[in-house]
């Protein structure tokens, strides 16, 4: 038996509640993915793996989750998520996979996307407001780069689906590190 195994270990482990999902194609994912709170799972989708049922296996380990973080890489109205590019006129070919997570989101469950272009359009509006009826979570959508000029630097969640007060996942220290060293320093685009 390991110590993170041994009663105590698991007694002082912050229970998870948050799932932050971190896209591959973005230039420091795993800075990031070191950096996620420790509430949260986190799962590094893969290029060639469909991502909505990547999350949907993820989410079925765990217990109900609060949160959920999708960073993602700049598609135009739409969200990577590994091989799927969910879009508002494709999510009717993933409107089952979208339902099976409401199962397992707690009740007030919020999706936090981390994505400067999926709701700047009315398209992108549109799939929010999808995903917010699918789900059952209020959506909120970063739509403009990190804002690391500011003192605490962090990412405006300034699309929401419903009045709520989102949590980011990643510290404003993160965030500014992140652009600052240039890891992310295009957010949302791809090696």
């Amino acid at each position: 038996m390991t110590l993170a195994q041994t009663p105590a270990a698991r007694a002082q482990l912050p229970a998870i509640n948050e799932l932050v999902v971190i896209s591959p194609d973005l230039q420091d994912n795993r800075f990031l993915m070191q950096n996620a709170p420790p509430q949260a799972a986190v799962l590094r989708l893969c290029q060639e793996q469909n991502g909505l049922a990547a999350i949907w296996q993820r989410l079925a380990a765990l217990p109900p989750i609060h949160r959920i973080h999708l960073v993602t890489p700049s598609r135009g109205e739409g969200l990577q998520l590994g091989s799927v590019l969910l879009r508002y006129d494709t999510v009717p070919n993933y409107a089952s996979a979208l339902c099976q997570w409401r199962s397992r989101l707690a009740p007030k469950a919020e999706i936090l996307i981390y994505n400067d272009q999926a709701a700047r359009t009315e398209a992108g509006k549109l799939l929010i407001d999808i995903l917010h009826y699918l789900t059952g979570a209020a959506i909120a959508v970063c739509t403009t780069l990190p804002n690391t000029l500011a003192p605490t630097g962090k990412w405006e969640l300034d699309c929401v689906t419903q009045i709520l007060q989102p949590e980011l996942t990643f510290s404003p220290a993160v965030v500014t590190q992140t652009r600052a060293s240039k890891n992310i320093s295009n957010y949302g685009e791809i090696n």
